[in-house]
């Protein structure tokens, strides 16, 4: 079980909207133990439904939706290493409200459905200082995925 730290950190850079929806899925986190496996089991069908949605809309921006995947990808691991620092339950809100279609802005609507998800997902990095990790694990795939 995750153990959270109870006070909330503040994201100022986030939009009213967003900041309701986002906080919505922080208040599930502090309040379900299997929410690690529940964000891995949803991170493994989002592809699946980013490739339906973009068969039926090609206005999705589907190289956001992806990088934003490789990044959940990369934080579902650091988070597995490291279940008891502090960032642990914004980084799994964060994954969970990119999960969540129905947020600020419907993703697999418009062009800018994904930008919302962008903005918490960079707030969180940012206030827990993650950027620098993520890009290098980023950098990493890439090469892997290029000598592949």
């Amino acid at each position: 079980m995750i153990k959270a730290n109870t006070s909330r950190k503040k994201l100022f850079r986030l939009d009213k909207n967003i900041l309701t929806s986002f906080n919505q899925e922080i208040d599930s986190i502090f309040t379900f133990s299997d929410t690690h496996q529940r964000v891995e089991k949803d991170l493994k069908t989002f592809e699946l439904k980013l490739a339906a949605a973009t068969k039926s809309n090609e206005f999705i921006n589907t190289n956001l939706a992806l990088k934003l995947f490789s990044i959940s990808k990369i934080l579902v691991a650091l988070v597995k290493e490291n279940p008891t620092e502090e960032y642990v339950p914004y980084v799994l809100a964060a994954i969970s409200y990119l999960m969540k279609a129905n947020d600020a802005n419907d993703d697999f609507e418009t062009l800018d459905g994904f930008e919302d998800d962008k903005l918490v997902i960079q707030s969180v990095l940012s206030e827990f200082n993650l950027q620098d990790y993520v890009e290098g694990e980023l950098k990493k795939l890439t090469i892997k995925g290029a000598s592949a």
